[in-house]
């Protein structure tokens, strides 16, 4: 089974249930926290003409992850500095997440958003780290080109 054949109902009802994504079993997801930043599958056929507003963001996860995630090896440029880390891929997630301390340990320049966004879980309660309050934009190469990215900043 894979997670894209899966419909958003069926998804929900196996993260509630810590089922994996690949067999429909649980009990063989790891528990450890990622590092670094969450990246969606980009889609570059198209872009769309007007900016979309984010009221708020769903987190759709298990704790933990199986041990078929996806990571990227990806380098962080910040002016001079570089930096080479592990990206997790979500293709489920409804964002580009980058995590607080990372960003922070890398004095990655972060802004205020103008509002925040709520965060909520797979069962509608308030994510424990609260609403989002910064993004960062960082230039993002993907298949040899580059286009300037938004980062959602969060404690994930």
């Amino acid at each position: 089974m894979d997670i894209d054949r899966l419909t958003v109902s069926e998804r929900d009802q196996y993260m509630k249930e810590g089922k994996c994504f690949r067999c429909g079993k649980t009990g063989h997801v790891k528990r450890r926290k990622p590092t670094g930043f969450l990246v969606r599958r980009l889609v570059t056929t198209s872009r769309p003409s007007k900016r979309l507003s984010i009221r708020s963001i769903r987190i759709r996860s298990v704790p933990g992850s199986d041990t078929k995630s996806m990571h990227v090896k990806t380098r962080i440029i910040n002016g001079e500095k570089s930096v080479e880390i592990k990206a997790l891929i979500d293709s489920g997630a409804q964002g580009n997440f980058m995590d607080e301390e990372f960003a922070k340990k890398h004095r990655i320049p972060i802004v205020r958003l103008k509002k925040e966004i709520r965060v909520s879980n797979v069962d509608e309660s308030s994510n424990k780290s609260g609403p989002i309050r910064f993004e960062t934009r960082l230039p993002t190469k993907i298949d040899g080109k580059t286009i300037s990215t938004r980062y959602l900043i969060s404690d994930i």
